[in-house]
């Protein structure tokens, strides 16, 4: 198992400068919290901050998962954000304790961001759960299990033979406790670890796409198979994935189906190359990045599909379509990258642009590096400099993010400067326009027009009126169809912008002028269109 991996790797740490031993709290025999206990020495300047779990990052505006802090050997000075500062004798041995708590009193209804604690098992995510000394990114780590129940499994994601850093903390995931099994599937000299619990069961045929998944992406970055970590996380609605350092986490909601949801994983898997190996996020600010972290992620996982015979061509040409239907029907289309960083964790559309804006980059600028090469450069190759690039000022103490580094990349690789088209169509936020004959004679690009989509009401207003129908257009789509204002509805829809797709919404109830609800039941059923000026 990874959890074998990550304490002998830690074994062969000598004197680490950081450890960390974690002990389960089990109170009314049942699991209530994670107690830490941090210890490292203190700076010689006898002054050394603390870095605090990040809360609030994905715009779920919550406190760190953690509780009765406790400090040994220092003083706590100041407490500022998501930093403190202790005062101690130069090079004191300080230790830390502290409580690792639910973030929920339930399963979580999306990806959980938050530590998730249960009666009999955890998932924790490292950005929310690890304290750790500023300035140690490079510094060893050992990290210890005590008093784990008999029968527990606990699993983490970190390879065979990997020295852990204190930099990496973040990017790690820890699952355990009672009720876990596991499906492991081997990816040439290395295995896919699945875990999973009766909550959320997986299957064979699961593993199977797994590891074929991850079979391909190593194949595609020419890199020898490593141990991908792959838990299977129970949340109450909505599924997906998302990738952590050597492999990738799957939510699964209710009736979520795994097999369907290959796009999902090669999407995160790629994550293990982009953006952490070439060149990483921007010190401050980093869904500026957002267009080349996610948008290349996508360009890649449908190429890695395609390759590997995992897609088929017409496979790769729907997934396409519906990243330029999303990308040309989006309200928010020509919006300056800026106002990705400002919005992305709040607004719907624009949390959607890096991704499409990032992918039809991608494509399009491997078409030109092509033809400026005679087809010697493309895209990958681009790549396979930039992550040379990242490992070289990493070695030389230095650190380019990946956007940044991108275009020097792009000019060792290929002579070409695409500093321009990055100002335009990223900074700027123009409109990207792909030439009919992008794939040569493999498909072509074509432009078609359809009317604006409006649904006749206000649909996040209505949302965060607990799905009460809110700002009823008078005359619209939706009033024809028979919806008032005040109705209930029941949503089962992926928001867009599509006018071609009829929607069809079940009213459930009806708020009355006197204040109470009639229930009843029948289907309203309306297609969009737009409404001319």
């Amino acid at each position: 198992m990874l959890c074998a991996l990550l304490l002998a790797g830690a074994a062969r740490a000598a004197s680490p400068a950081v450890s960390y031993d974690i002990r389960p709290i089990l109170e009314g025999g049942g699991l209530t919290a994670l107690a830490v206990e941090l210890r490292f020495d203190g700076d010689a300047s006898g002054r050394t901050r603390l870095e605090l779990p990040g809360g609030g990052d994905h715009g779920d505006g919550a406190k760190p998962d953690i509780a009765d802090v406790q400090v040994s050997g220092a003083t706590v000075e100041t407490v500022a954000g998501d930093s403190e500062v202790l005062r101690h004798a130069p090079g004191a041995p300080i230790v830390v304790r502290y409580h690792i708590v639910s973030g929920y009193d339930g399963l979580s209804r999306g990806q959980p961001w938050r530590a998730v604690i249960f009666n009999t098992w955890f998932a924790v995510h490292g950005e929310r759960a690890f304290i750790r000394p500023a300035e140690r990114d490079e510094a060893p780590m050992t990290v210890k299990w005590l008093g784990v129940p008999k029968g527990w499994l606990i699993a983490t994601n970190f390879a065979a033979g990997e020295q852990a850093r204190v930099g990496d903390i973040d990017e790690r995931y820890l699952i355990g406790g009672a009720g876990w099994s596991e499906l492991s599937r081997p990816i040439g000299p290395a295995s896919l670890h699945l875990y999973f619990r009766s909550e959320r069961p997986a299957s064979a045929p699961v593993a199977d796409m797994l590891a074929a998944v991850a079979k391909a992406e190593f194949a595609y970055w020419g890199d020898r198979p490593s141990d991908v970590f792959a838990p299977v996380i129970p949340v109450e609605d909505d599924s997906g994935g998302r990738g952590v350092l050597h492999g990738f986490l799957v939510i699964l909601g209710k009736g979520g189906d795994l097999l369907s949801y290959k796009r999902v994983f090669a999407h995160e898997q790629q994550h293990d190359w982009i953006s952490q190996q070439i060149g990483g996020f921007p010190a401050t600010q980093a869904d500026l990045e957002a267009w080349l972290n996610e948008g290349f992620t996508e360009a890649n996982a449908a190429r890695v599909l395609l390759r590997a015979q995992l897609w088929t061509l017409q496979d790769f040409a729907d997934d396409l379509n519906g990243a330029l239907l999303r990308y040309g029907t989006s309200p928010v289309r020509d919006a300056p990258n800026s106002r990705i960083q400002q919005q992305r964790n709040s607004n719907f559309d624009v949390s959607n642009l890096p991704y499409d804006r990032g992918r039809l980059l991608a494509v399009l600028w491997d078409r030109r590096l092509r033809a400026a090469t005679d087809g010697r450069v493309g895209l990958q190759d681009v790549l396979q400099t930039q992550r040379r690039l990242a490992r070289a000022a990493k070695a030389g103490g230095r650190r380019t993010s990946a956007d940044r580094l991108f275009p020097i990349a792009v000019r060792q690789a290929a002579g070409l400067d695409l500093a321009p088209d990055i100002a335009r169509y990223v900074d700027q936020g123009a409109t990207i326009v792909l030439p009919a004959d992008l794939f040569g004679g493999c498909g072509r690009i074509e432009t078609v027009s359809q009317p604006l989509f409006d649904r006749g009401f206000d649909f996040w207003a209505t949302a965060r009126n607990g799905w009460r129908v809110t700002g009823l257009e008078a005359g619209g789509p939706a009033e024809r169809a028979g919806l008032r204002d005040g109705q209930v509805i029941r949503v089962d829809e992926i928001p867009s912008h599509d006018s071609q797709t009829p929607l069809t919404y079940r009213v459930v109830g009806f708020l009355k002028r006197a204040e109470h609800e009639d229930y009843y039941d029948r289907d309203t059923n309306f297609t969009p269109f737009s409404l001319k000026a």
